[in-house]
């Protein structure tokens, strides 16, 4: 009788000891929303850098309530400049030209320059010249975000299934089919950031924007006009 309750003992100590174990792993293996939370620079990509110096693009750019009437109206033309040295790494300069007609609520123009410098081996934006200003790093990521570009490195990584979330200023990036516009055939890609919500059609070749939806007060939209 002892010795079959000293073998009962010897059972439940090495089950409870197997059970802590095996909850010690279980905790170990990373959760997915854990993975979901790298930043969008550590995903692979899959094309190179799109530019060449003397490349030239240009969007027609509008804006228009929910009624479809026209508060604004103009263009943006982008030109890859040259490839210059910025903190140890060679970077494609893009001037961006923009000339809009804001309509309403009163009637003037916006005629302003901005330069953009791209990583030319991974895309990252390094530098913005906007307003006499100078944004480097994630504060030129953030600046670009509020005012114009046709290439963010992110979309260098797309794929048909892609879909990224975090918690920083991407809160969603997510391909929802391919669509051809203007003849190019594009993945639809639907964005979410801290402060608004967009479509935005990339070249599956080229991975610069073809078009363009912003969500904010009105509906602002962009379309590659001319350049590839």
């Amino acid at each position: 009788m002892e010795r079959g309750v000293k073998i009962t003992l010897i059972t439940v100590v090495m089950l409870t000891t197997l059970i802590g174990i095996s909850g010690c792993l279980v905790e170990d293996v990373p959760k997915k929303a854990d993975t979901e939370k790298i930043s969008i620079k550590q995903i692979e990509k899959n094309v190179e850098v799109p530019f060449k110096i003397g490349q030239k693009f240009e969007y027609e750019v509008k804006g228009y309530t929910s009624d479809g009437d026209i508060v604004s109206q103009g263009k943006e033309i982008y030109s890859v400049k040259e490839i210059k040295r910025i903190n140890s790494n060679d970077c494609y300069v893009i001037n961006l030209k923009v000339d809009i007609t804001i309509i309403k609520p009163s009637d003037y123009s916006l005629d302003y320059e901005e330069v953009y410098y791209y990583d030319k081996n991974t895309g990252n934006l390094k530098r913005v010249n906007f307003s006499n200003q100078i944004f480097l790093g994630k504060k030129a990521e953030l600046e670009a975000m509020d005012t114009s570009k046709m290439f963010a490195s992110w979309m260098l990584t797309l794929t048909d299934d892609f879909n990224y979330k975090e918690d920083g200023v991407y809160k969603k990036i997510k391909v929802i089919e391919r669509e051809t516009v203007n003849e190019r055939e594009c993945f639809k890609v639907e964005v979410e950031t801290i402060n608004r919500r967009m479509h935005i059609w990339v070249d599956v070749e080229k991975r610069i924007i073809v078009k363009e939806k912003k969500f904010l007060n009105n509906i602002y939209e962009r379309n590659l006009i001319s350049g590839i």
